[in-house]
């Protein structure tokens, strides 16, 4: 019952501390959304809509009609009446196929632009098959512009991140521009009329947003990998996968993608953004199954891996089929499907009192609310004005760094007994240093480093024996130990290396420190402290240390022959004995009184 205390205790002190985070992320988001709906200035992209301010020198606005066949010629289409065509409503579903496509019409009105400012016609949705802009040259010919996702870039009349067309030089007439827009789905226009500043800048803050996420899911991705490295746990990976076919799908929603990444690419510039999504959505439900696969029952997973495996299905055959409009049905009810069962995990999660499920329902909920309306839209399945394009980059920002953090938090409670048990494999219980395995690697390591960096190294090996040996069980042996720890802290800094062993033999790696009268003083200190006994302690003794030291100026072989030569030394002949022994370099000779000598080891001790 305490332990259930704690962990609830615990869980709302994370949650009271990630609140404040959580809160600003999606006041943030709220902002940025707010931010972004904001109306542009008039000036700068006056609407072409019906109704709409149009600029002072084009006052005719952009006109649709429908219902016309394919084989329909621009020179038959400036032929017909001028009433058959109807004002452009914004945010309208336009039926679109093949087999008919949608015609605009506008007038320019003569004398051109009074500024002489150029002026471009934008159609700020990228993801549509192929625009085809008409306007006539000097010679009163048809001159054919295009744009789209079927278009490679290079092709485009003007190089930027949505498809743009120039609008023609002023004349004293006026001029008549037509545009097909070829689509195999429903499109909804909300063409707009810019000056070449107004589009540069448009690019720019397009840019700045893209950048702004790529290199914060570059970073976290990064993260990921090297957690799940660290802890071998794949959730760390399913995240990390979910994140770069995220980027990858807002490179392509932007038009990023196309213009930089694949420009001469013509029909995969479309199956780009199906195939990020599509991913992203598989690595997201093996995300999701990791993180809450404990708490369900095997339909879970089954249901889990079923999702999965459609999304592969998807990904596979969309490259390979031609009248992709069929499919779309498909795509609708795996995201729909995909976003459902998500939501549904998390809340069931957030009901069983797991730790930050709560979070997670909080951030997914409006995060995929807002990416479905945005392929809704771009799919012609909705039609949404009031949704600014950024939406999905905004929210994809805000939901991966809120994610992040709740993941690092939800990483340190189910990682915690992880932690510990490494630990407890790699630390001592009695004297809570390293033990014999884990200490003898890294005095190794840390051995045959030292050339490389320039610096000397100090191993010593220290027994702990009562100063009156009568012959000791193993039970007191432990408990003399045990009483050394603190007196051994005494010696050592915080970041040497410390490890028990064997029964009474510690080792301790001092980096950066050379045999000689500082290293001789602190370590006759150790030995003082032992024979001192524990004067509130009547039952206490004596303790005799023995202390050895090798280093790199002594023994220049590898640390095996430096673990033999400092085990030797530890061993009395009978006749003498000192508490600390130094190792001599070969071949040095000396008036000090020599301990020991043996030939198997290199080096003279003394």
């Amino acid at each position: 019952m305490n332990f259930m205390k704690e962990q609830r205790a615990a869980r709302a002190a994370s949650w009271r501390r990630c609140q404040p985070l959580l809160w600003a992320g999606v006041l943030g988001l709220v902002f940025l959304l707010g931010l972004n709906s904001m109306p542009a200035a008039a000036v700068g992209t006056p609407n072409l809509h019906a109704g709409s301010p149009s600029p002072a020198s084009y006052p005719a606005p952009l006109q649709v009609l429908e219902g016309l066949p394919a084989s329909a010629t621009v020179e038959q289409v400036a032929a017909m009446d001028a009433a058959l065509f109807k004002p452009l409503v914004s945010g309208k579903r336009y039926a679109v196929s093949a087999a008919s496509p949608l015609w605009l019409r506008m007038t320019l009105a003569p004398g051109g632009v009074v500024d002489g400012a150029g002026w471009l016609l934008e159609f700020p949705t990228v993801i549509v098959d192929r625009y085809e802009f008409f306007q006539r040259d000097a010679n009163s010919t048809w001159r054919m512009a295009v744009a789209g996702d079927f278009v490679a870039h290079v092709q485009w009349p003007v190089d930027s991140l949505r498809p743009r067309f120039p609008l023609p030089e002023p004349s004293a007439d006026a001029q008549e521009i037509f545009v097909r827009v070829v689509h195999r789905l429903p499109v909804n226009l909300s063409p707009v009329l810019v000056s070449t500043a107004e589009a540069s800048r448009r690019d720019v803050v397009q840019m700045l947003w893209v950048g702004l996420q790529l290199g914060v899911i570059i970073t976290l991705a990064l993260f990921c990998a090297q957690m799940a490295l660290a802890y071998r746990d794949r959730t760390y990976a399913w995240y990390a996968g979910y994140l770069v076919f995220t980027v990858m799908a807002t490179l392509c929603y932007t038009g990023v993608a196309q213009r930089y990444l694949w420009p001469h690419a013509t029909t995969f510039a479309s199956h780009a953004i199906v195939l990020s999504v599509m991913g992203a959505l598989a690595f997201n439900l093996q995300f999701t199954r990791s993180i809450f696969g404990g708490l369900q029952g095997r339909n879970f997973h089954r249901m889990a891996r079923a999702l999965v495996a459609l999304c592969l299905v998807y990904m596979t055959a969309s490259p390979f089929v031609e009248q992709y409009d069929r499919m779309v049905p498909m795509f609708h009810v795996i995201t729909l499907s995909v976003f459902a069962f998500t939501i549904t995990c998390a809340w069931r999660a957030w009901r069983r009192g797991v730790a930050f499920g709560g979070y997670w329902l909080l951030v997914y909920v409006p995060y995929l609310v807002s990416v479905a309306l945005a392929l809704a839209e771009s799919s012609g399945l909705i039609s949404a004005p009031w949704l600014p394009n950024e939406t999905p980059v905004a929210a994809a920002l805000v939901e991966v760094v809120v994610m992040m953090l709740c993941i690092n938090a939800w990483s340190r409670l189910r990682h915690a007994d992880t932690v510990r048990e490494q630990a407890a494999k790699e630390h001592d219980p009695l004297t809570g240093f390293l033990n014999r395995k884990t200490f003898r690697e890294r005095a190794a390591r840390i051995w045959h480093a030292a050339p490389e960096l320039g610096r000397d190294l100090a191993i010593i090996y220290v027994t702990v024996e009562p100063a009156e040996p009568d012959g000791l069980n193993t039970v007191e042996a432990e408990e003399l130990l045990a009483r050394s720890v603190r007196l051994v802290r005494t010696i050592t800094r915080d970041f040497d290396t410390v490890g028990r062993l064997g029964r009474n033999m510690l080792g301790i790696v001092m980096e950066g420190v050379t045999p000689g009268e500082a290293l001789t003083a602190r370590l006759s200190r150790l030995v003082a402290l032992g024979l001192m006994r524990d004067a509130d302690d009547p039952t206490s003794m004596a303790l005799r240390f023995t202390v050895a030291v090798g280093s790199r100026r002594s023994e220049a072989g590898d640390f095996a022959s430096l673990d033999a030569a400092l085990q030797a030394l530890m061993v009395d002949d009978g006749n003498t004995y000192r508490a600390i022994r130094f190792m001599r370099p070969p071949g040095v000779g000396g008036d000090s009184i020599p301990v020991r000598r043996f030939g198997s080891v290199p080096g003279q001790l003394q």
